[in-house]
């Protein structure tokens, strides 16, 4: 059996699940984020986004300028948007 390695436009191209210490992010079929995690987390904004293709989240840094829990995901045209 031979396996299809065609990308379908809008397609996921990267992780479309991702986890970290407080919140986990997925990408659904249809390109949008759903986020699970303390509803007023700002790594957990992510509502709007449209056309992802890739998603990351981060863990809690130690560095005090640093914030802490992220999420960043990558659009189909290219752009990478990140919150938290």
């Amino acid at each position: 059996m031979r396996a299809n390695h065609e990308q379908r436009a809008g397609a996921p191209v990267g992780p479309v699940l991702a986890a970290g210490r407080r919140h986990t992010v997925g990408i659904r079929r249809d390109g949008t984020v759903l986020a699970a995690g303390r509803p007023d987390a700002p790594e957990c904004a992510v509502d709007e986004w449209q056309n992802v293709v890739a998603v990351a989240a981060g863990n809690v840094h130690a560095a005090p300028n640093t914030g802490r829990s992220h999420t960043a995901v990558l659009l189909a045209e290219g752009t990478v948007v990140s919150v938290g």
